[in-house]
């Protein structure tokens, strides 16, 4: 834990050096980049009012440059900050603006991630029908881009989503094909989630 905590430190350090850096030599883009990084540590730490102060700052500054992949990317770290500090309906609402702008320059990787966070969101909201519409989607957008662990998430989610509704029988089919798929890959992560769903 302290070797982390050392580490997390050493980072915060050297982005906070690279920031002073950008900021004196006008490189607004990497500048916006640090601060991106700085609200990632702090999100990580549970800082979450000085991670939402340098995301806000990253967000300014791509704004002003009008870089549309930072924009999105920065507003997509606001809303799985909201998400994780349980303000459910600004990660909803900012989910939504950073889905809009990934659509707008076809990014189709944050597209997919974007749509299965915003069904976490609705599984948070007790939205059921409209979680697994998300997840469905998200489903979808990962076998067409080849990502097997965003597959795999997104099916022991659907497993999860279905036994929250009741629904053992789609909850098992869903579960037996992340079991399936999280073996063959050797994603433990997903089968460790996969056990929680049904004890």
């Amino acid at each position: 834990m302290y070797l982390l905590q050392r580490k997390a430190d050493q980072a915060i350090h050297c982005f906070e050096e690279a920031g002073q850096i950008f900021q004196e030599t006008n490189n607004h883009y990497n500048y916006a980049a640090t601060q991106a990084g700085l609200g990632s540590i702090y999100q990580d730490q549970g800082r979450y009012k000085d991670a939402l102060d340098k995301f806000l700052e990253a967000l300014a500054v791509y704004q002003k440059l009008e870089n549309m992949h930072g924009i999105g990317s920065t507003l997509a770290n606001i809303a799985t900050l909201y998400l994780y500090s349980k303000h459910i309906e600004e990660a909803a609402s900012v989910y939504q603006q950073a889905l809009a702008v990934f659509i707008q320059i076809g990014d189709q990787v944050n597209i997919t991630k974007t749509l299965g966070n915003i069904a976490l969101v609705r599984q948070e909201q007790n939205n059921r029908e409209e979680a697994l519409e998300y997840f469905e989607q998200a489903l979808e957008g990962y076998r067409e881009l080849g990502d097997r662990h965003g597959e795999v998430t997104v099916l022991v989610n659907l497993a999860r989503l279905h036994h929250q509704r009741g629904d053992t029988k789609q909850a098992q089919l869903f579960a037996s094909q992340a079991r399936l798929l999280a073996e063959s890959l050797g994603f433990t992560d997903e089968l460790d989630r996969l056990q929680t769903i049904f004890n």
